[in-house]
């Protein structure tokens, strides 16, 4: 069988080889394009662009309306269904670091608005934190304790409250820039 298809290949003339070779290597971009898809990220996504969005309102009124649609739309086993408010602090000076923050003590997040590339990663970062914010409704008494003994344990991308933050946030993200766009915080750049 082997040698039938070397004995095809060695038949084709130079342009068929070269167009067999040229679609082996998109075919081998697509398939590592695929493979590393850890985003879940469309895999046609450079046939289809995202389209582009723009705020309509201040950073501070947007992400104070994602951090208080997350309140209400999030669930989390054992956090008081009769959601309390958190203040919402947006800081316009970049961060080395980190892109917001939940502050327990303060009953406070904080996001670093400039530190996103884009409105889904701003959405993102105001629902991870508000994911901790129900994760500290869940349990006051331990939640300090819990979090830092486990931040010694693990490393900050295997501490377990942070993998689950990433991932209610991700998986929310959508839904809220729905809602953002129906409620006009947000539009879609023509």
């Amino acid at each position: 069988m082997m040698h039938q298809i070397e004995h095809w290949f060695f038949n084709l003339d130079p342009f068929e080889k070269g167009l067999l070779i040229y679609f082996l290597v998109l075919f081998i971009i697509w398939v590592w394009k695929y493979a590393n898809n850890t985003l879940n990220e469309p895999v046609f996504s450079f046939f289809k662009p995202e389209p582009d969005y723009e705020l309509a309102v201040n950073k501070k009124e947007f992400v104070s309306e994602v951090v208080r649609w997350g309140i209400w739309n999030l669930s989390y086993q054992g956090a008081d269904q009769k959601r309390k408010k958190v203040n919402v602090e947006v800081s316009y000076y970049p961060h080395k670091k980190i892109h917001g923050v939940f502050c327990s003590s303060q009953n406070k997040i904080r996001i670093y608005v400039n530190n996103h590339p884009d409105i889904d990663r701003l959405i993102i970062s105001s629902l991870h934190e508000v994911v901790h914010l129900l994760q500290w409704y869940s349990d006051k008494k331990n939640f300090q304790n819990r979090y830092y003994k486990l931040l010694q344990e693990k490393t900050y991308e295997k501490h377990p409250m942070e993998i689950e933050a990433n991932k209610m946030a991700a998986e929310h993200t959508e839904s809220c820039r729905n809602y953002l766009i129906a409620t006009g915080k947000l539009r879609i750049k023509n």
